[in-house]
């Protein structure tokens, strides 16, 4: 099954709005996502816990951009879930 914090899972509510056509639930959804995710940093941040993700490697260029890339040579494609 796919754990909770899949991207597709996580903005599913995001995406139910925007195929609806309900921009104002979309924006809600997002600000949701937006502010857990806010909340917690702040929570690893205090406990100094670092983050990164899963599936890719974050670097920054010499250029002060930022790259990413997959940990492994390829990555799995993700199911598209829209709940009902």
């Amino acid at each position: 099954g796919l754990q909770p914090t899949e991207s597709c899972l996580v903005w599913s509510e995001v995406s139910k709005g925007i195929l609806a056509n309900d921009w104002e639930g979309a924006r809600e959804a997002k600000r949701r996502i937006e502010e857990r995710e806010r909340r917690l940093q702040g929570e690893r941040t205090a406990k100094g816990i670092s983050w990164s993700p899963k599936y890719f490697n974050v670097v920054k260029t010499k250029d002060n951009e930022w790259d990413c890339f997959p940990k492994r040579p390829l990555v799995a494609a993700a199911p598209i879930v829209v709940s009902p």
